[in-house]
């Protein structure tokens, strides 16, 4: 895995290399992303771990969206949520196609928060969890392993039916960035589950197959 990590270092330096060479680094915008999240596990550095690639943990959502375009993008970090979904109507913004970003790309434009002419809002960021071996593309219920939603500092995982080894989970990322302890089932929270269930909910039936009260076999029970 490391090895994979030191390779494509390298490429990627090739790459740059070659823009500079060509002088077109004020012409190019180069968008860096990763699939999902991977942690080599300590027991077996060959494999992920358990908490990491295809969970709803961390380890296997969080990844970097990396915007660079000289001259025109300036330097800086950005705390709030950003979205894979993020990265089409941004390319399109920043080639001079906004008019082409659709009412159907539910993703932002990052663009003028990396030109520093606005901060990016706070909103929450969406997700869901598959097997590798899914074999019904038009049935998602069926074969989702959990859902998710971070809104803010907190994060609520749902299982699916399909093979999960989270139950219904609250973590507060602020206090416990590993996700340690699951306040889903403290009192003092109920209220928070239920309005991240909520968000959540009405973001899975907007592309279930469906309805989202049909929820058997998706609880913690």
């Amino acid at each position: 895995y490391y090895a994979e990590i030191a390779r494509f270092d390298e490429t990627v330096g090739v790459l740059l290399d070659c823009l500079a060479t060509k002088r077109l680094w004020d012409e190019t915008l180069i968008v860096f992303v990763s699939d999902n999240g991977f942690r080599p596990s300590r027991e077996h550095p060959e494999r992920q771990d358990q908490r990491s690639k295809l969970t709803g943990f961390e380890d296997g959502l969080r990844t970097p969206i990396l915007l660079r375009w000289d001259g025109r993008f300036l330097p800086a970090e950005h705390s709030q949520l950003v979205h894979t979904i993020d990265i089409v109507p941004s390319i399109l913004s920043a080639v001079g196609l906004a008019d082409e970003i659709t009412p159907r790309m539910k993703g932002v434009d990052l663009v003028p928060s990396a030109r520093g002419l606005e901060p990016l809002g706070d909103r929450p960021v969406f997700g869901a969890i598959y097997p590798n071996d899914a074999d019904r593309l038009d049935a998602p219920s069926a074969h989702v392993r959990g859902r998710w939603i971070r809104n803010g500092h907190y994060k609520l995982l749902v299982p699916g039916p399909a093979d999960n080894p989270v139950s219904l989970s609250l973590f507060d990322l602020a206090e416990d960035p590993l996700e340690q302890h699951n306040l889903a089932a403290v009192p003092a929270h109920a209220e928070r589950v239920n309005a991240l269930r909520s968000l959540l909910d009405n973001w899975w039936a907007e592309g279930d197959d469906q309805p989202v009260t049909k929820r058997s076999g998706w609880d913690e029970e």
